[in-house]
């Protein structure tokens, strides 16, 4: 039971905080209560209020049993993608023309996973280093806008690496 001016928390909206305003009014055999929320007012099932106690770490809201929403969730983890890549996503995926092979990819993740971002490419002929190389220089482009590229190739290969990669 809640009176007026007491503040709760409605289940699956942690962080916001709102004041009952009127209530229990009986509905179907339940009682909701008017909740104000920044000036917004919502009819709450009594089941899905609880007492706002005060700012709770983490671990006091998962032993409470109190957990955000799905549209919390996903506004976070955007955020978190937004504010710093992740190392094991890849932003460049279907960037180009190719042919998809996994194998291909291999090079791309390892060198996302290494601290220098350093890789010496050296497959047998036909296994598409070149489209190896471009995976990386297209992931690079996709996270960092780099505008230069220093390949060192072969003259014959020049014009191909040019027309292929940039």
């Amino acid at each position: 039971m809640y009176a007026s001016g007491d503040q709760v928390v409605e289940h699956g909206m942690m962080g916001s905080v709102g004041t009952v305003v009127s209530g229990p009014a009986i509905h179907g055999g339940e009682a909701y209560y008017r909740v104000n929320f920044n000036g917004r007012i919502k009819n709450i099932l009594e089941e899905d209020l609880s007492r706002y106690t005060g700012e709770q770490d983490p671990e006091s809201l998962l032993r409470a049993g109190q957990f955000g929403d799905q549209v919390a969730f996903a506004r976070r983890l955007t955020m978190s993608k937004l504010r710093r890549p992740l190392r094991d996503a890849v932003y460049s995926y279907k960037a180009s023309r190719t042919k998809f092979h996994a194998y291909q990819f291999k090079p791309l993740l390892k060198f996302l996973a290494s601290e220098r971002r350093r890789l010496l490419i050296a497959d047998e002929v036909g296994l598409g280093k070149t489209i190896e190389a471009g995976y990386i220089l297209q992931e690079e482009r996709a996270r960092f806008g780099i505008q230069r590229v220093l390949v060192v190739c072969p003259a014959a290969l020049r014009i191909k690496w040019q027309n292929e990669l940039w």
